[in-house]
């Protein structure tokens, strides 16, 4: 692939690392909120080592984004459907006036991963977007790429086979490799969400 690029003058650039603070107040909520599930399923620690309780399935950023529309675009089908139901909407009501009325009535999506992994007694995850490392999967794909570069498949046949064999050779012992890569930066941002709440309580405590 690099040397494709190569010929059509494309270049490969090594990102920078995003430094463990820099996310926006969103984001930052949202991976709270994860690294609370997620340490939660914790067994007491034995020998440095973390286990999990159950059995733990990871979902990414995209089951939210599952409709691929603008903002303002869905917000258009809820005044459509609110008319359709004889409910009457000023065509000047704003966004935050529809939420209003949109909110107490939407109902939450139900995906089958999730009865798939409550079925089996499993424990599903949604890692927050834009963590790719509290992602052991993106490690076992890195590794599997990185074999797939180092002997190119002839055709797309042999493309699907190299994957299905690269990911049948991640081994268990391995994998786990990466599940505790993975954990060295659920305890370094939980450390981080720790002391953020910490200085926060201590500003407050100096305003009284």
């Amino acid at each position: 692939m690099q040397r494709l690029l190569q010929e059509f003058d494309f270049h490969y650039i090594v990102g920078k690392k995003r430094h463990i603070s820099a996310d926006t107040h969103g984001n930052v909520e949202f991976r709270n909120a994860y690294l609370k599930k997620k340490l939660c399923n914790r067994r007491p620690e034995k020998k440095g080592r973390f286990d999990p309780r159950k059995t733990e399935v990871f979902l990414d950023e995209s089951f939210c984004n599952v409709n691929h529309v603008s903002n303002k675009t869905w917000v258009l089908e809820d005044k459509i459907r609110f008319n359709k139901s004889g409910v009457s909407v000023s065509s000047s009501a704003t966004k935050a006036q529809l939420m209003e009325y949109i909110t107490p009535l939407k109902e939450k999506p139900i995906y089958q991963a999730q009865l798939t992994a409550s079925l089996h007694g499993h424990y599903l995850l949604y890692t927050p977007p834009y963590h790719p490392e509290l992602q052991p999967i993106e490690l076992v794909w890195a590794t599997v790429k990185g074999r797939i570069a180092g002997s190119p498949p002839k055709n797309g046949n042999d493309a699907v086979q190299k994957v299905l064999d690269g990911l049948a050779a991640i081994k268990g012992k391995e994998f786990l490799s990466m599940y505790r890569h993975a954990q060295t930066f659920e305890n370094a941002y939980a450390a981080y969400a720790s002391e953020f709440n910490e200085r926060d309580l201590m500003a407050a405590e100096d305003t009284l």
